[in-house]
């Protein structure tokens, strides 16, 4: 989004001063415009800045509306009427869905509006409406407008519109919460753009529906390997890769395993489901609990290839969260299993953020770091009727492949390269401080303790939390990088030697190593039983 902390201006020419006591600001975001340059390149990018400012600059004057800027895949429009900004803000969603000739508009925009005395300044205007205005655009997804209940109140009923209530939410730089309006046309509009018609996007929905055929004969092939497995009792069940593989606990020994896409990794349950991030393919996969069958599979808007984020999935309450690693963090409904909302938290600060990649998730609300500028955590308020936004931004510390969890009152932070500190959201400070031997890659809280796996020295540290120290450093599996936690036990992941170790909490002790055959890259507890992802 742009920099709303100070004055808005335009580089160049001058802005016609409204005669009006109070305006209303609409601001204007191209959704997805990073991914689209990074996939059609630079030339294919600035003719899409031609075609936004074009369709913007065109439709202004119709509602005596004044264009201030548009940088690349912003815009900044002023009105002395907030009906007329209203309707404006339909029209140009009208517009940006609408077919002129041989070309569309290939990919959706967010838009927020806000209304209030503002000073003008030399090319622009300053004020907190037009703060406002950004912060609700940021939030805005793809083809939504968001409003204030100022600009509501200004414009009353508007023929061929509907107000639709959201819950507050809380904006950064904010005391007190905005109430929300989504701005809804009467008349039905052209849907909205879901990704750019290029031929990679073709294959990628090829290659979705290849995932979905292999997923099925994976899922018949792996019943056969366990089949054959479970009637030899002399030797180890293998798990298929590309598989997710069921452990009972009751029996320590693999039951079952189901065909997800192409080389799963990090997982996570709720809503009744269970959520995979198939890495290589970049789509996530839900699978029934009730059924343990694969329901479908939705391909993630991030572009692979080395220099690819890497993909994290957390689920709490009926939130379901991807986080592509220093870009986008997506919202998914579980329902529908589409994405729902994609918040670009490295937007405010002007500049790619550096290397970190952990996410924790509670009911309401979903953790996030970043790197540079600065480094911070981010706390994310998500209501359920409303949109997700950055509400906190707490200093703190975390390097490349971390790992983040809440609990016991805290957000514990596992630094990939260093100690593992322990934020109290209350406060915003850093409460403890515990320095271990090195390569932590994943933390969970529970049972009394912090449970930290050290990939670098094969092991699992427990920490006090009543005094922040080392309690027991425990030998698991070679390179450990994924905990979870159920069935009294803690559940561990190592991806260095095909196994799945459990620790007794009350021994701090290894009772059982379970082989899986392949390479096990995340485990999670749900239904009674630890899911593991498993590829070659």
């Amino acid at each position: 989004m742009p920099n709303v902390a100070g004055e808005r201006g335009v580089a160049g020419g001058s802005v016609r001063r409204l005669d009006a006591d109070v305006l209303t600001f609409l601001i204007a975001d191209v959704r997805g415009f990073t991914r689209f340059t990074q996939e059609e390149g630079d030339e294919a990018a600035s003719r899409l800045t031609v075609q936004f400012a074009e369709i913007v600059r065109t439709a202004l004057p119709d509602f005596r509306g004044e264009l201030v800027e548009t940088r690349g895949d912003e815009a900044l429009a002023v009105f002395g009427s907030a009906r007329q900004a209203l309707r404006a803000s339909v029209e140009l969603q009208r517009r940006f869905r609408t077919r002129s000739g041989e070309e569309s508009f290939p990919l959706g925009v967010g838009m927020g509006l806000d209304a209030g005395e503002a000073v003008p300044t030399d090319g622009g205007y300053k004020g907190k409406a037009l703060n406002i205005a950004a912060r609700l655009c940021a939030i805005a997804a793809p083809g939504q407008i968001l409003a204030t209940d100022s600009v509501v109140h200004l414009a009353h009923r508007v023929d061929g519109l509907t107000y639709v209530q959201k819950r507050a939410a809380r904006l950064k730089g904010l005391d007190e919460p905005v109430r929300l309006v989504e701005v809804v046309p009467e008349a039905e509009l052209p849907p909205v753009p879901a990704a750019p018609p290029t031929t990679r996007r073709a294959g990628k929905r090829r290659l979705l529906l290849g995932i979905a055929l292999a997923a099925v004969l994976a899922a018949a092939l792996v019943a056969v390997v366990l089949a054959r497995g479970g009637s030899d009792g002399d030797e180890p069940i293998v798990v298929a890769p590309n598989s997710v593989g069921i452990i009972d606990p009751a029996k320590n020994e693999v039951v079952g395993a189901i065909g997800v896409g192409d080389s799963p990794g990090p997982i996570a349950a709720g809503s009744g489901s269970l959520w995979v991030v198939n890495l290589n393919d970049r789509t996530l996969t839900k699978i029934a609990l009730s059924t343990r069958s694969v329901v479908d599979s939705v391909a993630l808007p991030v572009a692979s290839g080395r220099s690819a984020p890497e993909l994290l999935v957390a689920a709490a309450g009926d939130d379901v969260w991807v986080w592509a690693c220093h870009l986008t963090l997506y919202r998914v409904d579980p329902a529908s299993i589409q994405i729902v909302q994609q918040l670009e938290v490295f937007r405010d600060t002007g500049v790619f953020p550096g290397f970190t990649c952990a996410v924790a998730a509670e009911e309401g609300s979903v953790w996030v770091p970043l790197a540079y500028p600065r480094e911070e955590v981010l706390h994310v308020e998500a209501p359920r009727d409303a949109p997700a936004a950055v509400t906190e931004r707490f200093p703190a510390r975390l390097g490349p492949r971390s790992g983040m969890a809440i609990g016991l009152g805290s957000i514990w932070l596992a630094a990939g390269s260093g100690p593992v500190r322990r934020l109290d959201p209350a406060k915003g400070d850093i409460t403890g401080t515990v320095r271990l031997g090195g390569g932590p890659k994943s933390i969970v809280v529970g049972y009394g303790a912090a449970w930290v796996a050290n990939a670098d020295e094969d092991s699992v540290t427990r920490i006090d939390p009543r005094t922040n120290s080392v309690v027991r450093s425990i030998s698991v599996g070679a390179d450990p990088v994924s905990l979870a936690m159920g069935a009294d036990a803690i559940w561990v992941a190592n991806s260095g030697d095909g196994t799945v170790s459990r620790i007794d909490p009350k021994t701090n002790a290894v009772t059982e190593t379970i082989e899986v055959g392949n390479r096990p890259l995340g485990v999670a507890f749900a239904d009674g039983l630890v899911w593991v992802t498993v590829r070659s």
